[in-house]
């Protein structure tokens, strides 16, 4: 899907992708009337701001997309609370934010893919409180859940799960 194919088109309520669909280019969907967003498992790739806007957005349904570096992908889409996504997905795009960080990339993390959303707010909220993610507990000094035992490791002023990535 190119870029801004679709921008602005409020009246666009609903999309069914292929599975055989690989890319989302820039701004493709921005700003459109999206309700649900449910993205294809064989994607390579999405654009930067593909869903900013999405003022109507809600629901988005993430395979395991790991290897997409996320660019604004879903930044102000206003209702967006419920974002269904494997939390080792989660967890690895963390890491590969973090190491692409490291060499210089500086495009967004998955995390930041969702800012100004509900969704964002409630899991910064969080992780800002030292709350578990995957069970509730507290996560303790040493960056361990006294619940569950889930590992979390230190990035950017923020903790993240690292289990999945470094155990």
């Amino acid at each position: 899907i190119g870029n801004s194919a679709f921008e602005n088109c409020k009246g666009l309520k609903e999309i069914i992708f292929s599975d055989n669909l690989y890319e989302i280019g820039d701004a493709a969907f921005k700003n459109t009337g999206l309700q649900r967003v449910v993205l294809p498992r064989n994607l390579k790739n999405i654009g930067r701001d593909a869903f900013m806007q999405c003022e109507e957005l809600e629901s988005v349904v993430l395979p395991d997309l790991k290897s997409i570096k996320y660019e604004r992908t879903f930044k102000l889409c206003q209702k967006l609370k419920d974002v269904d996504c494997d939390l080792d997905c989660f967890c690895k795009s963390v890491k590969s934010s973090k190491d692409a960080m490291k060499n210089g990339d500086t495009r967004s993390t998955f995390f930041d893919a969702f800012q100004a959303t509900p969704f964002y707010n409630e899991i910064y909220d969080k992780i800002k409180t030292k709350t578990c993610l995957k069970c509730g507990g507290t996560i303790g000094k040493k960056g361990i859940c006294q619940k569950c035992g889930e590992t979390y490791v230190d990035y950017g002023g923020r903790c993240y799960i690292a289990t999945a990535v470094y155990g």
